[in-house]
């Protein structure tokens, strides 16, 4: 493998970090939401965790020198990315909805453009670190654990969204694409991966659930969030108890830089 085959997935994953971090840091201007909240914006601080974790996933990838090491950086990216691309798409309507009709931000067509920037860069992402995953072949096929994931990305959305009243199905499905995906897949990850793979699944969702639990104006509102998040953490420990083991081999170092 040459040097630039080995280091073009963590360059697309860092740069996609990159673009989400500056679609991120844009806020809106004017007389936003009728308040004049020209610092505010719609993303939450789980957002820029993720962003975090998404160029933490890069870096890991491209430092690693065996299988494992590339499949936990790409934990780290596909998780993070996964639930990025869905954040994107929330924010494309919440900037819309969030300063009401009669007091958008002036610069909502950039903020919603950037939105669908971030969404992209987002999928990008988790496509590169997807490949990465699946060219390690380092998991093991665990039944339990996909059953335990399905669950989590059907289920947990509907415990988030619970009494959200007359905007319950369209909370569902924003809950599904920043949560129940990213975490069903985190899930799978825990069950069917090695143990560094599992750990770095498991932290994606502990500190994701935490900050879901104790923000005050998550992306999307969830009154029962702590229901959903107590749901996910149950999911996690069923996985971690249902793991297979198997022995990788892990001489899968790179060979001398050529050009």
């Amino acid at each position: 493998m040459t040097t630039f085959r080995r280091l073009l997935a963590p360059l697309v994953i860092v740069a996609a970090a990159v673009i989400a971090a500056f679609c991120l840091a844009v806020r809106a201007t004017g007389n936003w939401g009728g308040a004049g909240w020209s610092t505010q914006s719609v993303y939450d601080d789980a957002s820029f965790l993720l962003v975090a974790g998404l160029a933490l996933g890069g870096v890991l990838v491209a430092g690693a020198d065996n299988a494992i090491g590339r499949t936990v950086g790409a934990t780290f990216g596909l998780v993070g990315a996964v639930s990025l691309a869905g954040t994107g798409v929330v924010a494309h309507r919440r900037w819309l909805t969030a300063g009401g009709m009669s007091s958008p931000a002036k610069n909502l067509d950039n903020l919603r453009l950037l939105a669908v920037v971030l969404a992209g860069c987002a999928i990008l992402a988790a496509v590169v670190s997807l490949l990465v995953v699946a060219r390690a072949r380092v998991l093991v096929a665990n039944p339990v654990a996909m059953i335990v994931a399905v669950a989590v990305v059907m289920c947990l959305p509907l415990l988030l969204g619970v009494a959200a009243g007359s905007g319950r199905s369209t909370a569902t499905g924003a809950h599904l694409a920043v949560y129940g995906v990213a975490w069903g897949i985190a899930v799978a990850l825990v069950g069917s991966g090695p143990r560094p793979v599992a750990w770095a699944a498991t932290s994606v969702v502990v500190a994701h659930a935490t900050l879901l639990a104790t923000d005050a104006t998550p992306i999307i509102p969830a009154p029962n969030r702590l229901l959903g998040v107590a749901f996910a953490v149950v999911a996690v420990l069923i996985a971690w108890v249902t793991r297979r083991q198997r022995r990788v081999t892990l001489p899968d170092r790179p060979g001398p830089m050529t050009n």
